[in-house]
């Protein structure tokens, strides 16, 4: 499945970003020529993994998720201790599909604000429109995840675009 989204993206002329949850992940990433490694909010305290993927030349995008800023800081030190400033810190509202009431766009930016370092946005509403209402309030970046077309009931369904959409958005 990933090969055929990756084939697809690069056939509209698009790059990509993989999420990684482990150090097979990230060399993957890197095998693959991702623009960019995200850390997954639930690796924002594994240390090991997060001192692995500073030592890429991937642009690395730090998912918050609930953590604390205390863990969210650590995090980033442990980037720096390695060399690493490109980074860019990613909210991440409730789990999808998110309502845009809860989506809190505000606290994206003060994560920004706070690190002093862009930040972006992690998409878990149905549709698009928080996409341009991140854009408009200075994201860097924003995330929209996609999935096969014919991918049925699968759970990020709901808030993912399908992949016959990508370069059309």
């Amino acid at each position: 499945a990933y090969e055929k989204i990756f084939d697809h993206i690069k056939k509209k002329g698009c790059q990509f970003i993989v999420s990684i949850y482990d150090f097979k992940g990230a060399d993957f990433a890197v095998d693959q020529n991702a623009l960019a490694i995200k850390i997954a909010s639930s690796n924002i305290t594994h240390k090991p993994l997060i001192s692995y993927v500073a030592k890429t030349d991937k642009t690395i995008i730090l998912d918050t998720g609930h953590s604390s800023l205390e863990d969210i800081a650590r995090a980033i030190n442990w980037l720096n201790d390695e060399g690493k400033f490109d980074i860019i810190i990613q909210h991440s509202p409730l789990a999808p599909p998110v309502k845009v009431d809860q989506h809190n766009l505000k606290f994206m930016k003060t994560l920004g604000s706070c690190f002093g370092i862009p930040y972006g946005l992690s998409d878990h509403h149905i549709g698009e429109e928080m996409l341009y209402a991140a854009t408009a309030l200075g994201a860097s970046i924003v995330e929209k995840g996609v999935c096969l077309d014919e991918l049925g009931d699968e759970q990020d369904r709901a808030h993912a675009l399908n992949i016959s959409l990508v370069g059309e958005v």
